[in-house]
């Protein structure tokens, strides 16, 4: 039986046919590949809509607060300066607090945005 993909795992852990008594052959790199290919697929798609930007000390950023806030609240929080760019895709953000001290947090670049006042 020549099957490219089934809905259902039974198949591939039993190496049987559910409905019928015949063995069935999984081909592992085909379903390795074409997982590879739409992964790759998915990235493009969501990466073709991006504007790159380089992230530098110092710069003035804000960023993307948690998707289920309360009604009313802003969508991003800030602004913040840039204390360190790391080479890993995460920055860290530094913060006065309203009794003279400084906050560091470490930020991943996906939810920061250029602030511009």
């Amino acid at each position: 039986m020549n099957m490219d993909f089934v809905a259902s795992s039974l198949p591939h852990v039993f190496n049987r046919d559910a409905i019928h008594n015949v063995r069935f052959e999984v081909n592992w790199k085909h379903i390795k590949e074409r997982r590879q290919r739409l992964i790759q697929k998915h990235t493009d798609k969501e990466n073709a809509t991006r504007v790159p930007h380089q992230y530098n000390v110092n710069d003035t950023v804000r960023f993307q607060q948690y998707q289920h806030r309360k009604h009313g609240q802003p969508k991003y929080k800030g602004p913040y300066n840039m204390d360190r760019v790391n080479n890993n895709g995460t920055v860290r953000l530094r913060h006065a607090t309203a009794n003279g001290g400084t906050v560091y947090q470490t930020w991943n670049i996906r939810y920061l945005h250029p602030y511009k006042a």
